[in-house]
């Protein structure tokens, strides 16, 4: 894969000649390509969900490039176009986060001019890490200083640190051909936001939970995120192309809680080592309304909710690509009309082609190799070794009980399967978009976030703290 992403790589405006084969098409194909830039969207699905009354909007935000906040006020503008939004759920789930200066500007869209976002603090290796959309305080040995004069005389010194506050400020952003000065915030502050997030949101995207939440703007709704805090920056060795990536500092949110959950320590081997912070340790902070936040620890959601979890045959489905297997199989017997039924409204995964799946899946039992399959085998030598051979009929008996219930999975997690199978053959035909779109049937996560999303009470009672179950864990079956 990487030897073919190299060679299909070009300058924009020259050309690749390709030769490929297609699922039941037996003739090699060959056409001729022209080279551009390739822009990845991060805000690929904006869509309104349940009852059209309720005016409910959905977005998800998967990363923070320079486009982000572009991206994301366009799709808020496009839903908010005929009728203000009741409420708005960002989901940034699995969001490993990108640029700061896009985490200010997605902020910008929710967050009161001047409020605060994020804070930065530690040492510079170079004066040059100021950014120009920041008040800055730089101080050194006690001194005041303005940063903007340290660039520019390229002042150095072991010894320098930085405090620099980002605050929500106005933005420059498309309108047709021209762009206008937008000050925040975009969405309507009686608009009520919830944020998704889980244990895969990072970095940037902590910075804009964790601003929401100590300004008490949206409700929290996930798992607890991933905890990742720290200021880097990269600086060249030598004069080749190398480079080292140093930490210089920390990430704050407004209340003044540090979102980093990992401390480095030295090992006793003189390694260095990472190890969460102790819940001892960690300090509480509070929001604008009072409501106790704990730092070193990652944005612990409002409302705890771990996410559905795969059974074992999913995963072992998953391991061993048999959705994408049987999505090519089942391309190859529909070349004629896989692309109008995948496009179409009606599932795709009808209960023959489940069957057929399950079939297929059978098929290759014998090379299916369940979760405890190893462990079993170990069993058995180790009975050998032990002299207890007459007990490996037991083991054999055990195995054959468990492969039972794996396979039994096909009926009793049924919905979840489906699910995964037709977006498996959809993805063959469609945009991510729509496969986004259809995730989302029955995501318990975002029912969740739309239940407090139209109800006004429930929504303020969270923000005001005295809602018994925000942060209590409840799990998804």
């Amino acid at each position: 894969v990487d030897k073919v992403s190299e060679l299909l790589k070009g300058d924009p405006g020259t050309s690749v000649k390709i030769r490929y084969s297609r699922p039941g098409i037996p003739e090699i194909q060959e056409k001729e390509l022209k080279r551009r830039v390739v822009l990845l969207r991060d805000v690929p699905l904006g869509m309104m969900i349940g009852d059209e009354a309720e005016k409910i909007g959905y977005v998800k935000l998967q990363g923070f490039s320079s486009s982000a906040a572009a991206e994301l006020a366009y799709v808020i503008s496009q839903l908010q176009a005929k009728s203000p939004l009741n409420g708005l759920i960002l989901d940034l789930r699995g969001n490993p986060g990108g640029l700061l200066t896009s985490a200010i500007k997605v902020s910008d869209l929710f967050i009161g001019e001047g409020e605060d976002i994020v804070t930065t603090r530690g040492r510079l290796i170079e004066s040059n890490i100021a950014s120009d959309t920041a008040k800055s305080e730089v101080s050194e040995q006690g001194n005041s200083a303005d940063k903007s004069l340290l660039a520019k005389t390229g002042q150095k010194s072991k010894s320098l640190s930085f405090e620099t506050i980002y605050k929500a400020m106005p933005i420059m952003i498309p309108a047709g051909n021209a762009r206008v000065a937008f000050h925040p915030p975009l969405l309507d502050p009686s608009t009520r936001l919830v944020v998704l997030v889980n244990k895969n949101t990072a970095s940037a995207s902590e910075i804009v939970a964790g601003a929401l939440q100590d300004h008490d703007r949206a409700v929290i709704i996930g798992e607890t995120t991933y905890g990742k805090g720290l200021v880097q920056q990269l600086q060249k060795i030598g004069k080749g192309g190398t480079q080292i990536k140093f930490t210089v500092g920390k990430y704050y949110t407004p209340s003044g809680r540090c979102i980093q959950s990992k401390t480095y320590k030295e090992a006793k081997n003189g390694f260095v080592g990472t190890e969460a912070t102790a819940i001892q340790e960690r300090k509480v902070f509070y929001t604008d309304n009072g409501r106790p936040v704990r730092d070193a620890g990652g944005i612990e959601p409002d409302i705890a909710m771990q996410a559905a979890q795969p059974g074992q045959l999913e995963r072992e489905l998953e391991k061993r690509d048999t959705f994408f297997k049987f999505a090519t199989e089942w391309q190859k017997k529909h070349v004629d009309d896989g692309e109008t039924l995948a496009k179409g409204p009606a599932p795709v995964v009808t209960d023959e082609v489940y069957k057929e799946f399950q079939r297929f899946v059978e098929k290759e039992e014998s090379e299916f190799e369940g979760p405890f399959d190893k462990s079993l085998e170990l069993m058995q030598e180790a009975l050998d070794q032990a002299g207890y051979g007459e007990a490996k009929n037991d083991v054999k008996t055990l195995q054959q009980h468990l492969s039972s219930l794996l396979m039994g999975e096909f009926d009793k997690n049924r919905k979840d399967i489906v699910k995964k199978l037709e977006i498996a053959i959809r993805q063959h035909y469609v945009p991510e978009s729509f496969l986004l779109s259809l995730s989302l049937a029955d995501d318990e996560q975002v029912e969740k976030a739309y239940a407090i999303a139209k109800d006004r009470m429930q929504y303020q009672t969270v923000l005001a703290g005295t809602n018994k179950d925000a942060g209590l864990t409840s799990r998804a079956n």
